[in-house]
């Protein structure tokens, strides 16, 4: 896969999704577009917070837990270190799939809970999508697993293991989702 531009001042790396119907496997097709606006003066870097794709170096702009922020594709946590402490290379399936392997893009992603989230692709490794502010709550975020308070002592988020919901309306405890702000 393609992971970068030759001249990333004039053109962004995108990827586009082949799904044809929920049997068959998925792949990601790379390719360099101009950028629509000349130069890369002005744009933003990877980890800085950004509104739309548009302000971004990379092209991608993707919701974070201090609101959303510049990716880009890579190979290894080594591409990311620039974005902060935070920021490591992670692999995400932009749509699951029921039947059939789903294409793998790896994202620099920031590593912290509250992250907002529609399903548990959209958290970094191990972490589950879960409801906030109760049942009839939309608002979900990326949370850290646990069965014990003791899981939760080095994970961003809370120290106590609570009782929550998955996306899906499954009970399941992480490590204090609903103290995100």
């Amino acid at each position: 896969p393609m992971v970068g531009c030759s001249d990333p001042a004039a053109e962004v790396c995108v990827g586009t999704l082949q799904a044809f119907d929920p049997t068959t496997d998925s792949t990601v097709e790379w390719m360099c577009m101009a950028r629509q606006m000349e130069g890369a003066e002005g744009l933003l870097g990877l980890g800085e917070l950004c509104n739309s794709h548009d302000s971004c170096l990379s092209g991608r702009c993707r919701p974070g837990k201090d609101g959303s922020y510049c990716t880009r594709t890579c190979v290894s946590d080594l591409e990311c270190l620039e974005g902060g402490p935070t920021m490591v290379c992670v692999d995400y399936q932009p749509i699951p799939r029921l039947l059939g392997s789903g294409a793998i893009v790896r994202e620099c992603r920031k590593q912290e809970t509250c992250s907002p989230c529609d399903h548990d692709n959209d958290c970094f490794k191990g972490m589950h999508c879960v409801q906030v502010g109760g049942p009839s709550s939309d608002d979900t975020v990326c949370a850290y697993p646990c069965t014990v308070d003791e899981e939760c002592v080095d994970k961003d988020g809370g120290f106590l293991c609570r009782n929550g919901l998955s996306v899906d309306g499954e009970p399941l405890t992480t490590c204090a989702p609903n103290a995100c702000d």
